[in-house]
C-alpha cells in the first residue's frame, strides 16, 4: 500500500497545469471492465496520446461494500488486454501515488472540514432513514427532493453537544444558489439554473466522501487538466464546480461524450447484460478489432479514411472537438465483420499464437503435424472467419477424426455421374502420387473430364464432396496438398462405398 503525505500533497503545485495535458479515467472497480467504461479509457488514451500528454488510472473505491481489490485486478487486466496502459496508475506509481482513493482518505477529510471551518458546509446529523423520509415526502408533494434544512443553522455549541453525546454526522456543504454556466468541449455552454441543487453530502458518516467531493478533490491535486467521461456525468458537473468553486479551484476542461446504445436503442448497459471487454476476447474478438470499433463509438475518419484503421492513424487524427453529440450504436455484426478484416489482415504466424487455445478449445489439437502443416490450414481458413471462436467447424476436412460426409455431399455423390467423376479422380490420384499443388489438380481434373465426358458443376463439386464430405469451402488446390495422398484416397474410398 502506498503511503499517503497530507502535508506533502496539500503543499505541492496543483490544479490544471496550461502546458501539460492530464487526462485520467477513473472505475470504481465492481467487475470487469465493460465495453462502455473500455471506450470511455480509449478516448482518454487517444487525447492523452495525440497531444503528448498523460494518461492517469484512478481507482475510485470509496464505496467499500461493491469494490474490492479482485475487481480492480479484473479492471487493470482488461485494460492491459487491450494494450491500452496509463502513465501513471496503481501498478505504474507516479508522482500523485497513492492512486486509489481509499489510500487518499486524510486529504478527503482534512478538506471537508476545511469548508466546515471557513462556513462553507456543516455538520449533518440527519440519518439516512430520515433524509430518505424526507425525500420521499418533498417529491409526493411535487417539490424537488433538496435537503430540508434541518441542520443547516445550528449553532457551534449545539452541535458540539451532539457530538460529545456521541451522535454521528456527515458533513453538508451549502449549495450556493445562483445560475453556472460551464463550457463543454462538445456541447458548447451548458446552463445550470438556481435551485437545481440543494445542500448535499461531501463527507459520509463513516469518514468516506462521496463521488463529487473525491472526484473534484482528487482531479484538483493530480493535476487533470481535461475532464473526458459520459454524458451521465454531466448532471453531476454542477455540484462539483461548486465544490471546485468553494475552494478557489480552476476547474479543468470538460467533454461529456455520447451514450453508448444497443441495436435495439437501449442505453447498453451492464445491467441489461452488455458485455465486459473479457467477454469480448473470450468469445474470439481480436483486442485490435475491438479497440478500432469502440473508437468509432463516437469517433468518425476523416473523409476517404477507410474504417479499418491502424492504432497510430487513429491516434493523429484522433480530436475530441470532432466526437459526436449524437448516441452510439453498438453493433455486434459490424463488430465481426471488423474483426474478421483483422483476421484476413494479420500475419498468419501471429494469427496461430492468437488462435491455437480456440483451436484446443473446440477440441483439435494444432500442432499434430508440425507447424507449416497447421499455417497451411490456417491460411485455407481464415478468409471465412470472424471471430476466433468460429474456428472449429473450418477444421473438420483437416482432420481425419473428424471428417464425416454431410447429407447434401451424400446425395451428390450417390448419383451415378458423380461416381464416374469421384473413381476417375481415384485413379488420376494414384497415378500422380498425390494432389500436390494447383498444376497437379488442373491436370487431373481436365483428364476426368476427357475420360468422363462429365464437366462444370458435376465435375468439381463431386470431388470436392469426395475429398472434404462438404460441397462448400477450401479452394481444392490448397486444400489437396494439405491432406497428403494416403488420407485423400482413404476419403475417397469412403465415398465411393456409400
Amino acid at each position: 500500500m502506498s503511503t499517503f503525505d497530507l502535508q506533502k500533497t496539500l503543499s505541492s503545485p496543483a490544479g490544471p497545469n496550461p502546458k501539460e495535458v492530464r487526462v485520467r479515467f477513473a472505475p470504481s472497480p465492481t467487475g470487469h471492465l465493460h465495453v462502455g467504461g473500455a471506450r470511455t479509457h480509449l478516448f482518454n488514451w487517444l487525447y492523452a496520446k495525440h497531444t503528448g500528454g498523460k494518461l492517469i488510472l484512478r481507482i475510485e473505491d470509496t464505496d467499500t461494500v461493491r469494490s474490492t481489490r479482485e475487481s480492480e485486478r479484473m479492471v487493470i487486466h482488461d485494460i492491459a488486454s487491450i494494450n491500452l496502459m496509463p502513465d501513471e496508475g496503481v501498478e505504474q506509481g507516479g508522482p500523485f501515488a497513492p492512486y486509489r482513493q481509499s489510500e487518499r482518505q486524510p486529504l478527503f477529510k482534512a478538506l471537508a472540514y476545511r469548508l466546515l471551518d471557513e462556513g462553507k458546509a456543516f455538520r449533518c446529523f440527519c440519518s439516512d432513514k430520515m433524509i430518505e423520509e424526507k425525500a420521499l415526502a418533498a417529491k409526493a408533494a411535487g417539490k424537488l427532493p433538496h435537503y430540508d434544512g434541518s441542520c443547516t443553522f445550528l449553532s457551534k455549541d449545539e452541535g458540539d453537544k451532539r457530538v460529545a453525546a456521541g451522535e454521528k454526522f456527515s458533513i453538508r456543504m451549502i449549495a450556493p444558489q445562483k445560475d453556472y454556466t460551464v463550457h463543454d468541449l462538445l456541447r458548447g455552454d451548458v446552463h445550470f439554473k438556481t435551485g437545481m441543487v440543494g445542500d448535499f453530502v461531501v463527507l459520509r458518516s463513516n469518514g468516506m466522501p462521496v463521488y463529487n467531493f473525491s472526484v473534484v478533490v482528487d482531479d484538483y491535486f493530480m493535476r487533470i487538466s481535461h475532464v473526458i467521461r459520459g454524458e451521465d456525468h454531466l448532471s453531476n458537473t454542477i455540484r462539483q464546480v461548486m465544490i471546485s468553486e468553494a475552494f478557489g479551484w480552476e476547474v479543468p476542461k470538460f467533454a461529456h461524450i455520447s451514450m453508448i446504445l444497443g441495436t435495439d436503442k437501449r442505453k447498453l448497459s451492464k445491467r441489461e447484460g452488455a458485455s465486459s471487454v473479457t467477454d469480448y476476447l473470450n468469445n474470439g474478438y481480436l483486442p485490435e478489432a475491438l479497440v478500432n470499433f469502440l473508437c468509432l463509438l463516437g469517433w468518425s475518419p476523416h473523409e476517404g479514411m477507410k474504417e479499418v484503421l491502424p492504432i497510430q492513424t487513429i491516434i493523429d487524427n484522433f480530436e475530441i472537438e470532432k466526437l459526436s453529440r449524437s448516441p452510439a450504436v453498438f453493433d455486434d455484426d459490424k463488430l465481426a465483420w471488423m474483426n474478421g478484416e483483422y483476421i484476413k489482415a494479420m500475419d498468419v504466424k501471429e494469427l496461430a499464437q492468437r488462435i491455437k487455445p480456440f483451436v484446443e478449445r473446440a477440441g483439435y489439437n494444432p500442432d499434430i503435424r508440425g507447424e507449416e502443416w497447421f499455417l497451411g490450414v490456417l491460411a485455407t481458413v481464415r478468409g471465412s472467419l470472424r471471430t476466433l471462436t468460429e474456428i472449429g467447424p473450418h477444421l473438420e476436412i483437416y482432420y481425419a477424426d473428424k471428417f464425416g460426409f454431410e447429407n447434401d455431399a451424400k446425395a451428390m455423390l450417390a448419383t451415378d455421374d458423380a461416381k464416374k467423376v469421384v473413381q476417375c479422380f481415384r485413379d488420376e490420384v494414384v497415378k500422380n502420387k498425390g494432389v500436390n499443388n494447383e498444376q497437379d489438380l488442373t491436370t487431373i481434373q481436365n483428364t476426368v473430364k476427357e475420360k468422363t465426358g462429365i464437366k462444370g458443376k458435376t465435375l468439381f463439386m463431386s470431388i470436392r464432396a469426395s475429398v472434404t464430405g462438404k460441397q462448400h469451402g477450401p479452394e481444392l488446390k490448397l486444400v489437396l496438398p494439405l491432406l497428403g495422398v494416403d488420407e485423400t484416397l482413404r476419403r475417397i474410398d469412403a465415398s465411393l462405398s456409400l
